[in-house]
C-alpha cells in the first residue's frame, strides 16, 4: 500500500498505529490513493469523503435551502462531464444524488 500511495512503509505504519499526524501532503497521498482504490468498495464507503465535502459546503446555507442547493452542486459538477465528452463522470456523482437527494425527497 505504501509503495501504491507513494509514501514511505513507516510513514504509513505510524499513521496507522497512531504514532504521529501525517504531513498535509501526505494525508492527502493518502486519500488520493484510497480513492483510486474505490472502484471495489462499497458506495457508502465511495461517497463518505464526498458527503462530508459537501456538508462543509452547506453547513452555513438553511435548512430550507439545502435540498435546492444540494441538487445545483451536484448537477452543476454532472455538467462538467457531457456525456459525448472524454472523461465519465466520477463514480460517486450520481451514488450522492441517488442517497443524498433521494433522502432529501423522501424516497426509500
Amino acid at each position: 500500500m505504501a509503495e501504491d500511495a507513494d509514501v514511505g512503509r513507516s510513514t504509513v505504519h505510524k499513521f496507522i498505529t497512531a504514532g504521529t499526524t501525517p504531513h498535509p501532503r501526505i494525508r492527502r497521498l493518502l486519500a488520493l490513493w484510497y480513492l483510486r482504490r474505490a472502484a471495489g468498495v462499497h458506495e457508502l464507503e465511495i461517497i463518505r469523503p464526498y458527503a462530508c465535502a459537501l456538508d462543509v459546503l452547506l453547513g452555513d446555507v438553511p435548512e430550507p435551502l439545502v435540498q435546492t442547493v444540494t441538487l445545483n452542486v451536484l448537477r452543476s459538477i454532472g455538467e462538467a462531464f457531457p456525456p459525448d465528452g472524454e472523461h465519465e463522470a466520477p463514480r460517486w456523482l450520481e451514488a450522492i444524488r441517488r442517497r443524498r437527494v433521494g433522502w432529501m425527497l423522501g424516497d426509500p
